[in-house]
């Protein structure tokens, strides 16, 4: 019996020893998370910054987006950092602001958030595996985050496309879809103008649209009045003959392309339906697809020629209107069409289209329509011309008016002009890319001083304008896209 009561005891005093060795659970949890673990170079890196209070009191706590918090610390590791890289909230602040962080109150079983971004404090994010722990050192407590891991990859940018807003001051937006890890996604960029005319802010990141594993280019559908994309974003991707139509948390609206080209830009209507202007041969087709219920057919039109290039746009009231190029015998004719009709034409003598090339155009207030294509010499190919055309609904067509001649020191490659969005005359811009695989430009500002690029244009050529200057597209081996001014 006596033996029965000791080997209790024991068991007893065991069962207390191993109460006392186990951790008590804190009242106070940190927890950091991000939406995802691949992340692209220069991808925003959000991270939430979440406090559990698992205890029985409410909580004081320092506000995580405190310039003043020295509490909460932040440790991040990988190839980015020769050592584990320490920072707080407030490291970034150049002189330290007096006093203490505000504080939150954290309610027993609530908990209390806040985000802040990651990729704002390392100079260069260099691919590979990185770690990022946070530690809170507060009332003498230390608590530990757990630790989150993430990869940055190194993308390959397939396609992109620049985007106009309305307000000048506004960022410049790009769409583009890069490939990384076995994926392709598109991807929104912000810039700014850090000096207008002259280079844009190199702290611009970008954010993930959507992931479209089949995508193989990415397409801005433009509003009517230039900010509407802003309210009502729709992004569009092409695969193969199939155009899609997707916002954000929504499933894609597709349409079959079939043997057609797509005009560049897509447009968006005042109602928010996507509209496509195609053409194959001498036809065009113009396809609304609309927020709500499948894609539509609005008209269709028989252009004189088989063309092989244009460009569409929006009139104030939203009305499509493409110019269309085409080229026979040394000769090159622009057609203008409006609601399935053409209606007005003219022909370049003497002209041969560059490759790759894009006509510019813009629609004033007054229904005054304006087109510019660069074109070449026939017998002097490297003599390239800017030739202007402007048409007004009440009065009679007039003829393009030829520009002096640029004589290139190489073949051209590619070509571009671009209209800027003044009121009343628009400014006219262009650009010229020379062959032979160099990233070699001539513009409308320095037309006899070839310039160097920083990196590679995406093809088309992406002219993006602006009050002062237009801007070009480039893959960047660092930035991954960036926004060059075209001076």
């Amino acid at each position: 019996m006596i033996r029965q009561w000791l080997a209790l005891l024991c068991g007893i005093t065991a069962v207390a020893a191993y109460g006392q060795q186990r951790p008590a659970r804190r009242s106070m949890e940190l927890e950091l998370k991000m939406r995802k673990t691949q992340f692209i170079v220069k991808e925003s890196l959000r991270v939430e910054v979440i406090f559990h209070n698992r205890g029985a009191a409410p909580a004081t706590l320092p506000a995580v987006a405190d310039s003043r918090n020295r509490t909460l610390s932040y440790h991040v590791t990988g190839p980015s950092f020769e050592k584990e890289f320490v920072f707080d909230y407030g490291s970034s602040v150049s002189m330290p602001i007096p006093g203490g962080p505000a504080t939150v109150t954290v309610a027993p079983g609530s908990q209390a958030s806040a985000a802040f971004p990651l990729e704002k404090r390392a100079k260069e994010w260099k691919p590979g595996l990185h770690t990022l722990r946070a530690v809170l050192d507060w009332n003498g407590e230390k608590v530990q985050s757990n630790v989150l891991s993430f990869d940055i990859l190194e993308p390959e940018v397939k396609a992109g496309q620049v985007t106009l807003d309305a307000v000048p001051s506004s960022n410049m937006r790009v769409l583009f879809m890069a490939s990384a890890g076995g994926k392709s996604r598109l991807y929104q960029g912000f810039f700014t103008e850090s000096r207008p005319g002259l280079e844009t802010n190199p702290d611009s990141s970008f954010t993930e649209a959507f992931e479209v594993p089949s995508a193989t280019s990415a397409v801005v559908a433009l509003g009517a009045d230039f900010d509407r994309s802003m309210v009502a974003p729709r992004h569009v991707w092409i695969s193969g003959h199939t155009v899609a139509v997707q916002e954000f948390q929504a499933e894609p609206i597709s349409f079959d392309l079939g043997d057609d080209h797509l005009l560049r830009p897509g447009l968006m209507s005042h109602d928010a339906d996507a509209l496509f202007v195609s053409w194959h041969g001498v036809r065009a087709t113009l396809t609304s697809v609309p927020r709500k219920g499948p894609p539509s057919k609005v008209w269709q039109a028989t252009l004189p020629l088989p063309a092989s290039t244009g460009r569409v746009w929006l009139t104030p009231a939203g009305k499509v209107t493409a110019v269309f190029v085409a080229s026979h015998e040394h000769k090159i004719s622009l057609f203008l069409v409006q609601d399935g009709k053409v209606i007005a034409t003219t022909v370049i003598e003497k002209a041969l289209e560059l490759p790759d090339s894009e006509p510019g155009l813009a629609i004033g207030s007054d229904g005054t329509i304006r087109a510019s294509l660069l074109v070449a010499d026939p017998e002097h190919t490297r003599a390239i011309s800017i030739v202007d055309w402007q048409w007004n609904p009440q009065e009679a067509a007039g003829e393009p008016k030829r520009q002096p001649a640029v004589n290139l020191m190489q073949d051209p490659r590619a070509a571009a002009a671009v209209y800027s969005l003044d009121p009343g005359v628009p400014r006219r811009d262009w650009v010229i890319l020379y062959g032979n695989g160099s990233d070699i430009v001539v513009t409308s500002r320095s037309p006899t001083k070839p310039r160097m690029l920083n990196g590679t244009p995406l093809a088309p050529l992406q002219l993006l304008p602006r009050s002062q200057m237009s801007y070009l597209l480039l893959k960047h081996p660092k930035d991954v896209v960036y926004l060059t001014p075209m001076y």
